[in-house]
Protein backbone atom coordinates (compact mmCIF):
# COMPACT_ATOMS: atom_id res chain seq x y z
CA UNK A 1 0.00 0.00 0.00
CA UNK A 2 1.35 3.39 -1.17
CA UNK A 3 1.52 6.36 1.65
CA UNK A 4 2.06 9.80 0.23
CA UNK A 5 3.11 12.59 2.93
CA UNK A 6 3.26 16.50 2.55
CA UNK A 7 6.58 18.29 4.17
CA UNK A 8 8.58 21.25 4.50
CA UNK A 9 12.24 20.99 4.88
CA UNK A 10 13.37 24.93 5.50
CA UNK A 11 13.02 26.15 8.92
CA UNK A 12 13.75 29.75 7.78
CA UNK A 13 10.53 31.94 9.31
CA UNK A 14 9.20 34.77 7.39
CA UNK A 15 10.13 33.45 3.85
CA UNK A 16 8.28 30.57 1.73
CA UNK A 17 9.15 27.57 1.34
CA UNK A 18 8.27 24.57 -0.57
CA UNK A 19 6.11 21.76 0.14
CA UNK A 20 7.75 18.18 -0.58
CA UNK A 21 5.52 15.67 -1.37
CA UNK A 22 6.72 11.49 -0.46
CA UNK A 23 5.78 8.94 -2.07
CA UNK A 24 6.65 5.65 -0.58
CA UNK A 25 5.65 1.98 -1.90
CA UNK A 26 6.74 -0.80 -0.52
CA UNK A 27 10.90 -1.25 0.49
CA UNK A 28 11.85 -0.38 -3.25
CA UNK A 29 9.64 3.28 -3.63
CA UNK A 30 10.72 6.21 -2.15
CA UNK A 31 10.16 9.40 -3.99
CA UNK A 32 10.35 13.10 -2.74
CA UNK A 33 9.86 16.19 -4.97
CA UNK A 34 9.18 19.50 -4.86
CA UNK A 35 5.20 20.55 -5.39
CA UNK A 36 4.62 24.12 -7.01
CA UNK A 37 3.10 24.64 -3.67
CA UNK A 38 4.80 27.21 -0.99
CA UNK A 39 3.89 28.18 2.72
CA UNK A 40 5.41 29.80 5.31
CA UNK A 41 7.87 27.20 7.59
CA UNK A 42 6.50 28.80 10.77
CA UNK A 43 2.90 27.94 9.81
CA UNK A 44 3.34 24.23 8.71
CA UNK A 45 2.98 21.36 10.89
CA UNK A 46 4.95 18.46 10.73
CA UNK A 47 3.00 16.59 12.87
CA UNK A 48 -0.07 16.60 10.83
CA UNK A 49 0.72 17.40 7.34
CA UNK A 50 -1.02 20.26 6.89
CA UNK A 51 -1.07 24.17 7.46
CA UNK A 52 -1.48 24.36 11.70
CA UNK A 53 -4.85 24.93 13.13
CA UNK A 54 -3.87 28.37 14.94
CA UNK A 55 -2.09 30.33 13.07
CA UNK A 56 -1.52 34.53 13.17
CA UNK A 57 -2.85 35.17 9.83
CA UNK A 58 -1.98 38.25 7.64
CA UNK A 59 -2.53 40.35 4.70
CA UNK A 60 -0.25 37.55 2.82
CA UNK A 61 -1.99 34.77 4.19
CA UNK A 62 -5.33 34.72 4.77
CA UNK A 63 -8.20 31.86 5.94
CA UNK A 64 -9.46 31.65 2.64
CA UNK A 65 -5.65 30.81 1.52
CA UNK A 66 -5.65 28.48 3.86
CA UNK A 67 -8.72 26.57 3.24
CA UNK A 68 -7.44 27.03 -0.84
CA UNK A 69 -3.91 25.03 -0.07
CA UNK A 70 -5.42 22.30 2.07
CA UNK A 71 -7.64 21.78 -0.39
CA UNK A 72 -5.19 21.61 -3.39
CA UNK A 73 -2.89 19.38 -1.23
CA UNK A 74 -5.46 17.26 -0.58
CA UNK A 75 -6.71 17.05 -4.05
CA UNK A 76 -3.03 16.97 -5.04
CA UNK A 77 -2.67 13.91 -2.55
CA UNK A 78 -5.66 11.48 -3.46
CA UNK A 79 -4.89 12.21 -7.26
CA UNK A 80 -1.22 10.51 -6.80
CA UNK A 81 -2.21 7.56 -4.83
CA UNK A 82 -5.12 7.11 -6.83
CA UNK A 83 -3.04 6.50 -9.97
CA UNK A 84 -0.34 4.91 -7.76
CA UNK A 85 -2.78 2.53 -6.87
CA UNK A 86 -3.53 1.87 -11.00
CA UNK A 87 -0.16 1.58 -12.15
CA UNK A 88 0.66 -1.08 -9.72
CA UNK A 89 -2.65 -2.64 -10.36
CA UNK A 90 -1.25 -3.24 -13.79
CA UNK A 91 2.38 -4.44 -12.43
CA UNK A 92 4.17 -0.91 -13.82
CA UNK A 93 6.47 0.27 -11.34
CA UNK A 94 6.53 3.50 -10.22
CA UNK A 95 9.81 5.45 -11.02
CA UNK A 96 10.84 9.30 -10.09
CA UNK A 97 10.14 9.95 -14.22
CA UNK A 98 6.78 8.90 -13.46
Amino acid sequence: MATVNMLVRSSVKGRLSPIYLRLKEGKGTDIRVITSFKVYPEFWSQETQAIKQRIAYTKNFTPEDRSDLTAKLLDLKNLVLKECNKRTAKGKSITKDW
